[in-house]
């Protein structure tokens, strides 16, 4: 009963006419509520074109944040019940999560390593990925640090600099 005697008063209150403060007020709060409606909807049209065209372009996942899942996933930050969004990330995610499965059978751990940083990065609540990302992360860093550390002190006692760089390349990825 106290909700509708408010209801009655505020509908009172903006039927006093334009000379009203609070009716001038509730009027720009819809007009701006209206406004950011529309950016919103600008934006998600022009993220959603955005990541159509890293699709297009072979950028479905590079990092997670400057690709078609990193723009899908800014999409739903703006609007979670966007299906066109979900539809995206969910094929991008498939895809590239079996490219890391290859990967790993083919034993180009690095490789996998890289696919499942960029999905864990994109989505870190995505908690399958994160922990098999910190996994394969983890082992790699226990089986391959000490060899690659040894190989770049071999390779810098020999004076032979240039081979170092992929070396370190690949222990900067496990670490």
């Amino acid at each position: 009963r106290k909700y509708e005697d408010a209801l009655t008063q505020i509908d009172g209150v903006i039927a006093t006419g334009p000379g009203s403060g609070f009716k001038d007020r509730l009027l720009q709060m819809r007009t701006k509520a209206e406004k950011e409606m529309e950016e919103t909807s600008s934006q998600i049209a022009t993220l959603i074109e955005r990541a159509v065209q890293y699709e297009s372009d072979g950028a479905a996942l590079t990092d997670g944040k400057n690709d078609a899942l990193g723009a899908y996933m800014k999409v739903i930050s703006l609007d979670p019940a966007n299906e066109e969004a979900k539809q995206g990330i969910l094929k991008i995610k498939e895809a590239q999560y079996q490219k890391a499965q290859l990967a790993l059978q083919k034993k180009k751990e690095l490789e996998a390593l890289q696919i499942l940083g960029a999905l864990a990065k994109a989505d870190r609540s995505d908690k399958q990925i994160v922990a098999e990302y910190n996994e394969l992360k983890g082992r790699l860093k226990e089986e391959q640090s000490g060899r690659l550390q040894a190989k770049i002190e071999d390779l810098y006692a020999k004076q032979n600099y240039l081979p170092i760089v992929p070396y370190i390349g690949e222990l900067d990825q496990i670490e």
